[in-house]
């Protein structure tokens, strides 16, 4: 007994029907390789594209390594007030200093009895140190043959 795996079609004779199949089966065959070709063809723009991306960030992360003076740059210091205390301290302006005081945008500092370079060392020192002077007011006072600063900051943190 054979069993026979093509269907009967009325009207069409058994001859005709397997070339039929095998050209549906070619269609088919040729729909499915051009999906898969244009879905690697996709997934190779994607990677090159991807690629482009990540040389282009190396590139940027490089470029910011090599930026001058980096290790310059020093972060915001966490208190204000204890870097202001420690360099009043370290500079020997304890005898200078006449108030020091926390505000909610900085700290204000009052100093006298300053020579020039004195002030300008510390006022220097605060910019390293991660802090500018917001407000200042600055009084030169006679004493002897001597001209004496007297000095008012509010110092905060820079915005950088």
């Amino acid at each position: 007994m054979k069993i026979s795996l093509l269907p009967d079609i009325s009207g069409i004779s058994r001859d005709s029907v397997r070339p039929l199949l095998f050209m549906v089966l070619a269609f088919l065959l040729w729909v499915i390789s051009f999906y898969v070709w244009s879905g690697i063809s996709n997934l190779e723009s994607k990677s090159k594209l991807n690629y482009a991306r990540f040389e282009e960030l190396t590139e940027v992360v490089r470029s910011y390594k090599n930026l001058p003076h980096r290790e310059d740059r020093s972060s915001a210091p966490e208190d204000p007030m204890v870097v202001v205390s420690s360099l009043v301290e370290s500079m020997g302006l304890k005898d200078n200093l006449i108030q020091i005081s926390s505000l909610s945008k900085g700290v204000s500092v009052q100093l006298s009895r300053l020579y020039s370079e004195k002030t300008l060392s510390f006022i220097q020192e605060l910019g390293k140190r991660g802090l500018s002077i917001e407000s200042a007011e600055v009084r030169a006072v006679p004493e002897g043959a001597f001209r004496l600063l007297s000095i008012s900051l509010i110092i905060t943190v820079s915005q950088q």
